[in-house]
């Protein structure tokens, strides 16, 4: 298969099968970036964004022919980050670990220069703010919340959303939300446009569901950040990576397996030592929320930072069906997982622009909490999140019901709980709580932002456990 990279006045496109796929910026951002770091970007992110490729297409062809670009300085942590992706892909593909390793390492890679740029040439030297950061935002619980302690703190913050053209209906409600967020809190948000996206999507390239290909995004939106944080001057780029993202589990081969390899701790420290690299020690890359689980983070957003909690949109409506005027599908695990825990901190749905019409603890719904309840899972297969079909969150998801119960949630769920779960969550509410509801060792966030950010989360925590 063969790769191209071309440059242009607002980024490059990649050329793939014939097609080109654009990344872009705004023209003034992308021109005053250094054309050495650009090549060193381009170098990175073109192989970054196609390593995938060959292992998900499958077709035979299990080479990369890179016709302009040069061998990758960060290759060898790229290839981690997807090798240690692949136990999670087997176990919700159903596919044999040790084969989808062995296609992975059998790529062959051809490169158009074997001078490897170094960063200590290609650095992005810039007059670099401590106070001052771009957060990866979507809207998400994460960086809501990352947004709003910063905003509290007096924190200069420029938010980095990727606009990616194969989610037409989550862009056209991110794109309504970022204007009234604009509006109300003066907040500076920009975009970049990734006509690269596709090239990860399984259904783009008419293939079964496959967790394959969504591996190295973070990764990817990490270096994409650079231009940005090189423009305003910013010291942090930050990541809404929170606690539940360390959370591991054995699959049916026996391997242990990361839902989201990219977004652990250990990884942002991976992505940290990139950034450092690329900007003479300039840049960190951190997540403030990464002590807290899902719950904690839906407690805290609801009732310290109400006025940002409005905003929230963790669906994925193009992959689940259009919902609507609503930004939630209310048809997948992910608006099921939400809708839990807002019922678990008493937090009405409605907040979160939820619809109150929309009982997600109904029997249809049970496929949805699968970590908890079990069941066949090839039942509602197309609307299970990676996260939720693997049953990492099943001890989370017993608490968040236990909560709901006594919050007086109805439905047939609350039925099926009170069944078979309450005694359990009963004997073990001191141990869930003391998990879900407190502030976990951290190693990412910035000694100068340590002692206040925890500070926000023990005033918000203390009453819970």
């Amino acid at each position: 298969m063969r790769i191209s990279c071309k440059r242009t006045g607002t980024g490059f496109t990649l050329g793939v099968k014939n097609k080109e796929y654009p990344l872009s910026y705004p023209e003034n951002i992308w021109a005053e970036f250094p054309n050495k770091s650009k090549e060193f970007m381009e170098d990175n992110l073109a192989y970054l964004m196609t390593a995938h490729l060959p292992t998900m297409l499958g077709n035979g062809d299990n080479s990369l022919n890179y016709s302009s670009t040069a061998a990758p300085f960060f290759k060898p942590m790229f290839d981690e980050t997807l090798l240690y992706h692949l136990p999670a892909v087997a176990a919700m593909d159903g596919k044999s670990t040790a084969e989808l390793i062995k296609n992975f390492l059998n790529l062959k890679t051809v490169f158009s220069d074997y001078e490897i740029k170094i960063p200590n040439e290609h650095a992005v030297d810039g007059n670099y703010d401590d106070s001052a950061a771009v957060i990866n935002f979507t809207f998400g619980k994460d960086s809501l919340l990352t947004y709003a302690v910063c905003h509290e703190l007096k924190r200069d913050c420029t938010l980095s959303y990727v606009e990616e053209p194969d989610v037409p209906v989550e862009v056209a409600h991110n794109t309504s939300l970022g204007k009234r967020f604009v509006k109300e809190f003066g907040a500076r948000m920009m975009r970049i446009s990734n006509g690269t996206a596709p090239l990860h999507n399984y259904q783009y390239w008419g293939l079964p569901k496959t967790e394959w290909g969504y591996g190295h995004l973070i990764t990817e939106y990490c270096l994409e950040m650079l231009p940005l944080a090189h423009h305003f001057h910013a010291g942090n780029v930050m990541f809404g990576n929170e606690q539940s993202c360390n959370c591991t589990y054995l699959n049916s081969d026996g391997f242990i397996s990361y839902p989201v390899y990219d977004q652990t701790s250990f990884w942002v420290q991976k992505m940290d030592a990139m950034m450092r690299s690329m900007t003479s020690g300039g840049v960190d890359v951190c997540s403030i929320v990464e002590p807290l689980h899902d719950l904690a983070i839906i407690k805290i957003l609801h009732t310290r930072y109400k006025e940002f909690g409005k905003y929230q949109m963790s669906c994925f409506p193009d992959e689940h069906g259009d919902a609507g005027s609503s930004r939630w599908c209310h048809t997948c695990s992910k608006c099921a997982r939400i809708y839990l825990y807002l019922n678990a901190c008493g937090i009405d749905v409605r907040r979160a622009g939820m619809l109150r019409t929309k009982n997600m603890f109904e029997k249809k719904c049970k496929p949805f909490y699968r970590a908890l309840f079990g069941g066949d899972p090839k039942v509602g297969e197309e609307t299970m999140l990676g996260y939720d079909a693997c049953g990492v969150s099943r001890d989370e998801q017993l608490l968040g019901f236990y909560l709901s119960y006594k919050n007086g949630a109805k439905g047939y769920l609350i039925g099926e709980f009170k069944k078979k779960h309450l005694r359990e969550a009963v004997l073990r509410e001191d141990e869930l709580r003391k998990k879900f509801f407190v502030i976990h060792e951290s190693i990412t966030i910035p000694p100068e932002l340590k002692k206040e950010v925890l500070s926000i989360y023990r005033e918000e925590l203390g009453k819970e456990v």
